[in-house]
Formats: C-alpha cells, structure tokens, sequence
C-alpha cells in the first residue's frame, strides 16, 4: 500500500528530486523547508507556479494543504497564497497570458511583465499621519510596505 502511495507521488511530482516519508505521510517538500519570511509576490508565483529546484520544492500549486502542513499548521498562508494566485491568474488571462502548464522562470517573468500595469496600483500602501498627510509606497517586487 505503502508503495502504491509513493507511485502515486512519484508520477504527480515527476520534475521533483525527491518524495520523503515524513510527517506522517510521502511528502514532495523537503521536512526542513519554510515559507520565506517576507515573501514578495513575485517570489510567490514562481513558487506557486514552477517551484524551486534548487531547494527541491515542487510547484505549490500541485500540492495539498496535507503537505504543507508542517510549515503552515493551520493552513491559513497556504490559503491566502491560493487567493492571490486566483487574483494574479485573472489578470493575466485578461492580457492573454496565462498558461494552463509548463511554466518555467521565463514564462513567469513574461507573465508578470505584462499584468503589472494592472496589478500596481493593488500593491500600493498608504500610510496616514497625525498631521494629515499621506504617503503612497509601492514596491516593484510587489512586497507590502506595511
């Protein structure tokens, strides 16, 4: 049975280096890997939609919230990453971009060359101060400014 799992991973995660056993279950992630702290938009759509081969992470987009589980518990990152995705997939449909497959680093930055005019003013902070003015900052990675 044990077994049938890991073809089952095997054939789903094929670009992947490695499927473990850990956590209680074959997992495509590696046991140590972590969301990036400060994780900017674009680094999350070249996570959700290619992965990172160099730290053998699969597309996240391929995974279940079971596999991440031991890097967001409750499931609640995992969650907001997929709205974000379901955001940045809209727009880049609208300028005809959106790949249903076979994404790599190049697609994605095509991809994302051609949605930021639409996605920036999104991604712009506002910040009040006691003196009544305001201060508009925006960051071309697309980190928030918060």
């Amino acid at each position: 049975e044990k077994f049938n799992e890991l073809l089952h991973y095997r054939e789903k995660f094929r670009n992947t280096d490695v499927v473990a056993f850990h956590h209680g279950h074959f997992n495509p992630l590696p046991a140590s890997w972590k969301i990036p702290k400060g994780l900017s938009a674009i680094q999350l759509v070249n996570l959700w939609l290619v992965g990172s081969k160099n730290e053998h992470v699969p597309p996240l987009r391929k995974l279940s919230p079971l596999h991440m589980r031991h890097v967001d518990k409750e499931g609640k990152t995992r969650s907001r990453m997929k709205l974000v995705m379901g955001e940045i997939e809209y727009f880049a449909r609208l300028k005809d971009v959106w790949l249903h497959d076979g994404w790599t680093s190049a697609t994605v930055t095509k991809m994302w060359s051609t949605i930021w005019p639409l996605i920036d003013p999104y991604l712009r902070t506002q910040t009040s101060f006691k003196n009544c003015k305001t201060s508009e900052e925006k960051s071309r990675q697309g980190t928030s400014t918060r």
